[in-house]
């Protein structure tokens, strides 16, 4: 495909998206208001974890037959296929509104859930298969906006369609819900644009509901650097998220003090705080995955809650902690969203992608049980909860936070560096890691090399003169990045540093059973550099030099490139 095609296939594909989030949340809301008319607190969170419950389902059970289905078909095929039932789906959904039948509500429910997480594997791991890897966290933006503005327009229109509705002799949810069909309807259209992709794999067997398949697929990611954590943490995201939609309609009643259905008109405060997070946090990000923007969102989402429960008395208050919430909410997901893809196998992409649906929606599960918990049984006021919530996802901020210290460190070096140096070097992706080698001078080439290296790929630092051990000044270096620092003296027999280098190069072959890609950036004097390249090639270890290149009267800043090997 030409880069015209591609783009057009992949914004025909953010339209089927926006268009299916929409109907989900869109339905989801007129059901919860259906469910909710004269219930009190108690009652509210029971219905509301119910809600949450018979949602999530169905992307716990289907996860396995899900993610299979997208490894051995064309994803273009399963994303057309869905199309269709979503029609099937909200049609149904109208007709038991019309004889306001609760259980015909619930069946719907599940049904739309049914489709849509056969559609997720597919519709995220056809990003890969469409878009070079340089755009992926750029369209990533771009999905998560459409995302939440589905969610936005979803929880909008179900109290705005309710009101404007209610006076009319018939059912008001049924007109609401004839606007489901017609979106449905309309993405099925829009979703023949999509251009078919070559990847799939025959020989990929169906799976069902297999959580034992399920458990060996995410043990499989423990093989790729910071690829498990990612999931879990994406999967935290939709817990927050879930707890967090579910939650308003009883603060906006219950704190605030107005009908249960304006809580439909505050949700989308959050949702387009994390429409712009992610759209700015893609664009920021570029052609690179920054993952240090991850623990540092975190921790201003712990305090965005902490500032709700603190300003529950003011509108104004509430609005704008609400909209921080989804601002860092975004930013939080989208590096998260976009390493899943770029680190997963690619013929394991889609099983993976299943495994983190699954991941996700026991997330909202477990807010459904939160919700049951704090409302039922401990009795706690929303702004309460909000507190409970925002003290969690806090310290959950600084664990990461200390994890990938690396990650958040090298990303403030880019920022602090932007005016010396470069854009990131471009390194292609492998099948196995690959060990880059960097010769460096000082501590202040150190840092530029970290501050200018992909953010997807690893790095370690290693420092061959005994006497260059860091000061104050250069001790944040060898904190957050993994140093190692010779013992040996400078005038030591060459056989003494041979012996060294053998014993770093176990260590360095031992970082390469993972991926990613590893860069080696050493330290020293150049006759020591020379030696240790020399002993890691003997033993084995296949280097790619890189180039620190100084400014010249042409090129004012500093850059990196690949040497010739």
């Amino acid at each position: 495909m030409n880069v015209a095609t591609k783009k057009k296939s992949f914004y025909a594909l953010v339209i089927t998206h926006f268009l299916t989030i929409l109907n989900d949340n869109l339905y989801k809301f007129l059901l919860v208001f259906f469910l909710l008319e004269g219930k009190g607190l108690a009652e509210n969170a029971k219905i509301l974890s119910y809600v949450s419950l018979f949602f999530a389902l169905p992307f716990l059970l289907l996860a396995p037959l899900s993610g299979s289905l997208s490894d051995r078909y064309q994803k273009r095929n399963i994303i057309l296929i869905t199309r269709v039932v979503e029609i099937f789906c909200t049609s149904l959904g109208a007709f038991f509104f019309y004889t306001e039948s609760v259980v015909g509500g619930y069946v719907v429910l599940v049904l739309m859930a049914s489709h849509t997480a056969i559609f997720g594997p597919a519709k995220m791991g056809i990003l890969p298969e469409m878009l070079p890897l340089d755009y992926l966290s750029r369209a990533n933006g771009i999905m998560t906006a459409a995302t939440y503005t589905g969610s936005i327009l979803g929880s909008c229109l179900a109290p705005l369609l309710v009101d404007l509705t209610k006076n009319l002799p018939i059912n008001c949810y049924v007109l609401s819900a004839i606007i489901c069909v017609f979106s449905s309807i309309v993405s099925t259209f829009v979703s023949f644009r999509i251009r078919p992709s070559n990847v799939k794999n025959h020989s990929q067997k169906i799976s069902y509901v297999s959580f034992k398949d399920l458990w060996e697929i995410l043990k499989d990611t423990w093989h790729v650097h910071y690829l498990s954590l990612s999931i879990f943490l994406v999967a935290f995201f939709l817990l927050v998220g879930a707890y967090v939609q579910v939650e308003i309609i009883p603060f906006v009643e219950f704190t605030l003090g107005y009908p249960k259905h304006y809580g439909g008109y505050l949700f989308p405060l959050v949702a387009l705080g994390v429409g712009i997070g992610s759209y700015v946090t893609g664009w920021i990000s570029g052609k690179d995955i920054k993952l240090g923007y991850a623990p540092i969102a975190a921790l201003a989402i712990g305090l965005s809650f902490v500032g709700l429960y603190a300003s529950a008395s003011s509108l104004i208050g509430v609005i704008i902690f609400l909209v921080m919430l989804g601002f860092f909410g975004g930013a939080y997901q989208v590096p998260l969203h976009a390493y899943v893809q770029y680190a997963s196998p690619e013929h394991k992409r889609g099983q993976i992608l299943a495994a983190n649906n699954f991941l996700d929606f026991l997330g909202v599960l477990i807010a459904a049980a939160i919700i049951r918990v704090m409302g039922c049984g401990l009795n706690l006021r929303p702004e309460i909860s909000f507190l409970c919530m925002g003290i969690v996802v806090f310290a959950l901020g600084i664990w990461v936070l200390w994890l990938w210290k690396e990650h958040v460190y090298r990303l403030i070096l880019s920022a602090v560096l932007r005016k010396q140096i470069s854009d990131s070097l471009k390194l292609d992706i492998s099948s196995v890691p690959l060990c880059y080698f960097v010769k460096t001078k000082s501590y202040r080439e150190v840092r530029r090399v970290l501050a200018m290296l992909p953010k997807t790929t690893r790095s370690t630092v290693v420092i061959l003169d005994h006497q260059l051990q860091p000061s104050w000044t250069t001790r944040l270096v060898s904190y957050c990045v993994p140093t190692v620092i010779s013992q040996v003296e400078d005038s030591s027999d060459e056989g003494v540093k041979e012996a060294w280098a053998v014993l770093e190069s176990q260590r360095i072959k031992k970082l390469l059973q993972k991926q990613p890609d590893l860069c080696v950036i050493c330290l020293g004097k150049p006759r020591n550099m020379e030696l240790f390249a020399k002993v890691l090639r003997e033993q084995g270890i296949h280097l790619k030099s890189i180039l620190l290149i100084e400014p010249d009267t042409e090129r004012r800043k500093y850059r990196m490139a690949l040497g010739v090997d």
